[in-house]
């Protein structure tokens, strides 16, 4: 399901990056539980605009970066059935 989920929002414009992180943070987590470490799943987690205190301020201020980051509050529960994320920090 995540994966089929994935495939599909990857390919959406930037303005959907809050869905992208929404699908590769419970894919993520799922990954986790099973001790499945996939570095370029997680590096396109991160290449995902926020503003958090742990990204590098400099690439919020790309225009491309400034213009849709990722709202990790926002609540796809319908679409998805996957809970919001809130917060990625342990």
């Amino acid at each position: 399901y995540l994966d089929r989920l994935w495939s599909f929002v990857s390919r959406l414009d930037p303005v959907h990056n809050s869905l992208k992180a929404h699908v590769l943070y419970h894919r993520l987590v799922h990954d986790r539980a099973q001790d499945i470490y996939n570095a370029d799943r997680f590096l396109a987690y991160l290449r995902l605009p926020r503003p958090l205190a742990y990204v590098e301020p400099r690439y919020l201020q790309r225009e491309e970066n400034r213009r849709y980051p990722c709202n990790l509050g926002a609540d796809f529960r319908r679409v998805t059935l996957l809970p919001p994320i809130h917060s990625d920090e342990p």
